[in-house]
């Protein structure tokens, strides 16, 4: 007896085999979006790993108040004194941080 196509699947003697994997609407966007994740996840994690942050603080600063006008601002302790920002006075750098 010659083989005889049922479904559009061929047959092998009595055992039909189908060509074609049979998936529900739900489960292939389930499938999509999970394979998408994977992707976002391994671009983002090579990213991370070959563009790594050398330091996040290179200098040592400090926070100083102006005696003329009260204003607390962050100065570096490289220098001996800093203008303040807002009333442009010179403010000194007190020498314990200074030296540290």
């Amino acid at each position: 007896m010659p083989p005889r196509k049922i479904n559009g699947g061929e047959s092998h003697g009595d055992k039909q085999v189908d060509a074609m994997l049979k998936v529900d609407i739900a489960t292939a966007i389930v499938l999509y979006l999970l394979f998408s994740l994977m992707l976002v996840l391994a671009v983002w994690i090579w990213y991370a790993l070959r563009h790594r942050p050398k330091s996040l603080q290179t200098e040592r600063k400090t926070a100083l108040r102006c005696d003329i006008c009260l204003h607390t601002f962050i100065a570096s302790t490289e220098e001996k004194s800093e203008r303040c920002p807002r009333c442009q006075s010179w403010v000194a750098v007190p020498r314990s941080v200074a030296q540290v």
